[in-house]
């Protein structure tokens, strides 16, 4: 009867021990899942910031071409004159 009790009381234990495992499993999911939002929402605020300055890039890029198509017109009239 010693020997039973010592079983029961090892599956209780054991029991025990299953009920952590799960219970921190689904802890490290729930913080896995946090941080996979996280890391997504730092993605799309990233593509959306790199896309505002590649428009504001290609902008004054092509405010340079102009000016310098202006500039260069300006020097080649004087030139002629």
């Amino acid at each position: 009867m010693n020997m039973e009790r010592h079983d029961l009381s090892q599956f209780a234990d054991l029991k025990e021990i299953e009920d952590l495992a799960a219970q921190k499993e689904s802890e490290w999911r729930s913080l896995s899942n946090l941080q996979i939002k996280t890391l997504r929402e730092d993605l799309e605020n990233k593509t959306k910031a790199h896309s505002e300055l590649y428009a504001k890039f290609t902008k004054l890029k092509e405010d340079f071409k102009y000016n310098l198509k202006v500039s260069f017109c300006d020097f080649s009239d004087d030139v002629l004159i």
